[in-house]
């Protein structure tokens, strides 16, 4: 079962309200509470489920995994009505999970990438660690982010956060090379190539997959929503 959210990514539409990996969460319960309910896909509730995701799915992935539990708690308990979400396992895969490890990680890694060597020049690898670990830097900014948890001052901490560590020690610890794959760079076809993008585009396949609406892969609105919680 693949589940494109929240609304407006891949072939998903309507109303989207989700700014946030906690309120994407119940979204999803739902639709399993839907597919479980019905007669179609009730023969498959017994069966394990594994939950995959896939980049944004380093946040997803979890958050989704501890709400299906707390749900199932609830049903356990009676204070709810539904159909349990057993997960067994939980796959990621390119997850970005935790931006203070993954920030640091940046810099460890453009100063030595295993079987590559030193990415990014003397002076480049200066900048980035000056920019991670000095007052006021990514370090301490995504320290305060995590520190602010749900107050009402916390998107906008979050927000210069993200927008201070991704200008400062992403982009110049990527340089030119491709940040999904070092080996390419800014001279090479974009990879991985996108070739399931056109093919998902062909109105014959919209007709076999039952798609309502053309396919999105990376759409502006839902990550602007993201973007002003700093989720």
């Amino acid at each position: 079962i693949y589940i494109d959210q929240p609304i407006g990514t891949g072939f998903s539409y309507g109303t989207d309200t989700v700014n946030s990996t906690q309120s994407a969460a119940p979204f999803v319960w739902n639709a399993f509470q839907i597919l479980f309910e019905s007669s179609a896909f009730a023969a498959y509730q017994s069966r394990e489920f594994i939950f995959a995701t896939e980049s944004y799915g380093g946040h997803y992935g979890p958050s989704f995994v501890t709400y299906f539990d707390q749900q199932n708690a609830l049903i356990q308990s009676g204070a709810l009505v539904g159909e349990e979400v057993v997960v067994s396992a939980l796959m990621i895969n390119n997850g970005w999970y935790d931006p203070l490890i993954q920030n640091q990680a940046y810099v460890d890694f453009a100063t030595n990438a295993p079987g590559y060597g030193q990415l990014q020049s003397n002076q480049v690898i200066k900048k980035l660690n000056d920019s991670y670990y000095k007052a006021g830097g990514c370090k301490d900014q995504e320290e305060a982010c995590y520190a602010a948890g749900d107050g009402d001052s916390s998107n906008k901490i979050c927000i210069n956060a993200d927008n201070y560590c991704i200008e400062n020690v992403f982009v110049p610890a990527v340089g030119n090379r491709d940040s999904e794959d070092l080996r390419q760079n800014g001279s090479t076809p974009l990879f991985p190539p996108e070739y399931y993008v056109d093919f998902l585009g062909q109105a014959s396949i919209r007709k076999l997959i039952g798609a309502e609406v053309a396919y999105g892969e990376c759409p502006d609105p839902p990550y602007e929503l993201f973007a002003k919680t700093g989720d």
